[in-house]
């Protein structure tokens, strides 16, 4: 398939399928908005993503942070393509509000793909996982990119990636990204002895225009994986449950 050149035209547009020229129309055009980048995937880790979705055929990918939507469509897109498989995507949705993220998606021609939800990812969204009534294949984390937020996705919806299964964490150089939870969890892993043999992971570099880097990890073990301190964690949990219920009752 052929994917966006940067955040520019594609390439050989007329000879793609009708449904398949939509999906460019509506990801170029995200593209152009102002302040998408460097808070959406590039065009070529889009297409990365797409690859890999081909590859592993999920039946359940689950992706937390949905934000303008185009992960979400690279990843939809790549189920689309294959024939097969459900998107769970996890957001609060604040901004855009999640009936603007819908009709980008339904405007794509991939509604059927995608399940949005709203909610915090570690208590909402990962009860909707739950009822999916099977294992996630593939996981993608880019949402909240704090140390504890990315902990606790990785702990909670991690736990949910089946034997073999993957998950994907964007912006792995805090240096280049300014966020420092993705590399707190792939430290935590390389250094933490009991969690040395229970994920395998490749690290992938990604366009010198978004440098901020991918890893991929595969399940090889079962088991938690406890990344955060026990308060931590609940405490998060709590803290994020309450300023959802909070900013309901300050919209209702």
């Amino acid at each position: 398939m052929d994917g966006c050149a940067g955040a520019g035209p594609s390439k050989n547009l007329n000879v793609l399928s009708a449904e398949a020229l939509r999906f460019h129309e509506v990801v170029e055009e995200l593209y152009r908005q102002p302040g998408i980048l460097p808070w959406s995937v590039d065009a070529e880790t889009g297409r990365s993503l797409y690859s890999l979705v081909r590859l592993v055929e999920p039946e359940l990918a689950v992706e937390v942070g949905t934000y303008r939507g185009i992960s979400t469509l690279w990843l939809a897109r790549a189920l689309e393509d294959n024939g097969k498989g459900q998107l769970i995507s996890l957001d609060l949705f604040e901004n855009p509000p999640i009936g603007e993220v819908e009709r980008t998606i339904e405007e794509a021609g991939l509604a059927g793909r995608v399940q949005l939800v709203r909610g915090p990812s570690t208590t909402i969204g990962a009860e909707a996982c739950r009822r999916a009534g099977q294992p996630i294949d593939l996981l993608f984390i880019d949402g909240d990119h704090r140390v504890e937020a990315c902990g606790a996705d990785f702990e909670t919806l991690g736990a949910l990636v089946r034997m073999g299964g993957l998950v994907v964490l964007h912006d792995i150089y805090p240096e280049r990204s300014g966020r420092d939870g993705p590399r707190y969890v792939l430290n935590f892993l390389a250094e933490t002895h009991s969690q040395r043999n229970k994920w395998q992971v490749i690290e992938l570099p990604t366009p010198a225009h978004a440098p901020y880097g991918l890893a991929i990890l595969q399940r090889l073990a079962e088991g938690p994986t406890r990344v955060l301190p026990r308060p931590v964690y609940w405490l998060y949990q709590l803290c994020t449950l309450f300023r959802f219920w909070l900013r309901g009752k300050r919209q209702a």
